[in-house]
């Protein structure tokens, strides 16, 4: 054990565990992990619809471990690393088999619990040796590959801190290790016993899906961060019945303490007993071993604090939590809001005996909801039979009678589904159309005939014929022609320009601009009666780039170099990234990023360079005063009116409106989301 995870942060103890606490700490606060549901809530998405495709739910059955343990396995890797190629994928879930069964040596027993087992060759020393040596080369191919694409992941600041000397690189190994591998189990542990439950009492089902299916899209993040609500205490009550270990690992208190009347001298090492303490402790009475999240709803945080065990205790507490909470909430979300679990028949509930975690050891059945629009169809009660303690989970698809929004609206073709594959692989919100009769625009009645049209078409041109006669004759020069009862004269304005004036040779006639419009909203041939031909060069003015951007309020030196570090410039993509990207949702991040960190490095064209401008505009946007300062070391409306003008300098230097791009398109649509927001005052 002490091989595997004897030097990691979990296992650290004084200076050295603040040290690397706050290295390892900031991806998984509170902050980081809600501002990441949006993230996790697109693979949370993209896994399902694998599952449905090339897994288990193509039969209508989960299994709560084997199919869903690595989604939040690669959820929580991007924190450690930042973005994942395919490659790297493959290679942490190739290691993942080799990390389990050296878990299993430390459990089972033997002459590999022992220290002196090292020196002799046994196979645990061999599978030890293998991972550690794939392990460590993973790690320094992803530092090097996140020093240049993501410096602020957290394994660019471990290795930067075993450069200065500060941390061992076994140190890093074995704590990336503990945030993948071991809190793997754990993360699947908590997650797949909600499965169960729910599957095995389908009115506390029932009472979440008609929760979550009041909740719009928009309104889903919202819930999953928030702690009072029935999800919420799913989880807990989950959590409470099937604690993921039977006994805590051992702690002790670095000074003499006295509890109950018992001195405890330094250093004296405790256990809790979980089980004890969450299922038959008499706080829990008299329900003990009643699944019933309710009993959570109304609970206070003072009685759960020393009758409730799930991540440990004090400052010692798992620094993944917020982000495990977000994950297992918003799976279950997804799960419950598409599909209804229920147990299969004939089997028993049954643990993984194999693993160091309390696992389920079954499948269930998982049936797809019907849609509903719960404002106009409020959930009926539904009636459930409890099976007898039983086994796999299985799944039934929604089949929807029309196509979803998107789909309609792209016209291709749609799977019916909730959510249906092409919404899935766009990342967009799939919404299907109301089933209210009512809310559906009456259907026009075309009433018009081919020789309807061509009549009135004829009628047209004898109006504009007579038009152009009358306008040439002697008696009446200034004639204007209109047809009553094909169009009213509209109102005279002094500022509204009614009247084509059109040249026919030494004289002009008049045409009303708005008759004009409608025969050639008719038929585009018509012009040529009128005997205007269309010539470039009667372009007058013409929109220029400097009239659209040019800004009166550009600071006295923003001719000069950009002065900001590349750790500043990384931090306010980052910023961008967490507060800008989930709310306008223009950029494809895996795609733009490469391009942003090289033109950091001064590489790029002004697309590029426009684009990187816009980018760091919004991002101080939505800081406040004081965090713009700290970071950029001047007043958060020196650096707007900075990156304004810069932006749009680089704009008009691009020409972007003789030869727009894609960048310099993405730049501009980023810029006029955030220009409306105060230069000075909130962020936003």
């Amino acid at each position: 054990m002490s091989r595997i995870l004897g030097q990691c942060l979990g296992l650290m103890a004084g200076q050295r565990w603040k040290f690397l606490k706050g290295i390892a700490a900031p991806p998984f606060m509170h902050p980081t992990a809600v501002r990441s549901i949006g993230r996790i809530q697109e693979h949370v998405r993209a896994h399902f619809h694998d599952l449905e495709h090339n897994g288990n739910l193509r039969d209508g059955r989960i299994h709560p471990v084997q199919d869903l343990k690595m989604l939040p396995f690669f959820i929580v890797a991007e924190a450690n690393y930042g973005s994942l190629t395919a490659d790297m994928k493959s290679e942490l879930d190739a290691l993942a088999p080799a990390r389990e069964n050296l878990m299993k040596f430390v459990l089972f027993g033997g002459l590999a619990r022992f220290n002196i087992s090292r020196f002799f060759p046994t196979e645990a020393n061999r599978q030890l040796q293998r991972f550690r040596s794939q392990w460590r080369a993973f790690n320094r191919a992803a530092y090097e590959r996140a020093r240049e694409k993501h410096p602020s992941a957290m394994v660019v600041q471990m290795y930067d801190a075993v450069h200065k000397g500060t941390l061992t690189e076994e140190q890093v190994a074995q704590t990336m290790d503990e945030t993948l591998y071991a809190n793997l189990d754990v993360t699947t542990g908590g997650l797949s016993w909600n499965l169960v439950f729910l599957a095995a009492n389908p009115a506390c089902q029932a009472r979440l899906h008609e929760e979550i299916s009041a909740l719009t899209t928009a309104e889903e993040e919202g819930y999953i961060s928030r702690n009072g609500t029935f999800l919420a205490a799913c989880v807990l009550e989950s959590s409470r019945l099937r604690p993921a270990l039977p006994f805590t690992i051992p702690q002790s208190a670095p000074t003499e303490r006295v509890v109950d009347g018992y001195r405890i001298p330094a250093g004296t090492n405790y256990v809790v007993d979980t089980w004890g303490l969450n299922v038959r402790d008499e706080f829990w009475a008299p329900d003990n071993n009643t699944y019933r999240p309710e009993r959570f709803l109304n609970s206070s945080n003072t009685d759960l604090r020393y009758h409730f065990w799930r991540f440990g205790f004090g400052p010692r507490q798992c620094i993944g939590r917020y982000t495990a909470d977000v994950v297992i909430r918003a799976i279950l979300l997804h799960l419950v809001k598409h599909y209804e679990l229920q147990m299969l028949e004939g089997g028993n509930w049954t643990q993984d005996p194999e693993c160091w975690i309390t696992h389920p050891d079954l499948q269930a059945r998982a049936a797809e909801h019907h849609h509903y629009d719960v404002q106009r169809f409020p959930l009926e009660p539904v009636r459930y039979t409890y099976p007898e303690a039983s086994a796999a989970l299985s799944v039934t698809h929604r089949i929807m009678e029309r196509s979803c929004t998107q789909c309609h609206q792209r016209k291709v073709r749609c799977s019916k589904t909730l959510p249906c594959s092409a919404c899935v692989r766009l990342g967009a919100a799939c919404r299907y159309p109301t089933t209210d009769a009512n809310a559906h625009r009456p259907r026009r009645v075309q009433k018009i005939t081919i020789t309807d049209r061509i009549a009135q078409l004829e009628r047209s041109l004898a109006v504009l014929t007579n038009s152009t006669g009358a306008s040439q004759g002697p008696d009446n020069p200034n004639v204007r022609v209109t047809s009553a009862a094909l169009l009213p004269e509209p109102p005279h304005s002094p500022n509204r320009r009614q009247e084509l004036l059109v040249p026919d040779g030494a004289s002009t006639r008049y045409i009303n601009e708005t008759f004009l419009s409608q025969i050639l909203d008719k038929e585009k041939a018509l012009y040529k009666v009128i005997g205007t031909p269309r010539e470039t060069d009667e372009i007058n003015g013409g929109l220029r780039p400097e009239g659209i951007l040019a800004s009166s309020r550009h600071p006295a030196n923003w001719g000069n170099e950009l002065d900001l570090s590349r750790w500043q410039s990384a931090q306010l993509w980052q910023i961008y990234r967490n507060n800008v990207d989930p709310v306008v949702k223009i950029l494809h991040l895996p795609t733009v990023e490469p391009l942003v960190y090289s033109t950091m490095n001064g590489e790029g064209s002004d697309d590029c360079r426009a684009l990187l401008f816009a980018i760091y505009f919004a991002a101080v946007t939505s800081l406040a005063e004081v965090d713009a300062a700290n970071l950029l070391g001047r007043d958060r409306r020196s650096s707007l009116l900075d990156f304004q003008a810069r932006f749009e300098k680089v704009m008009v230097d691009a020409a972007f409106l003789d030869a727009p791009s894609m960048l310099s398109l993405q730049a501009l649509a980023i810029y006029i989301v955030r220009l409306p927001f105060p230069i000075t005052g909130r962020p936003n």
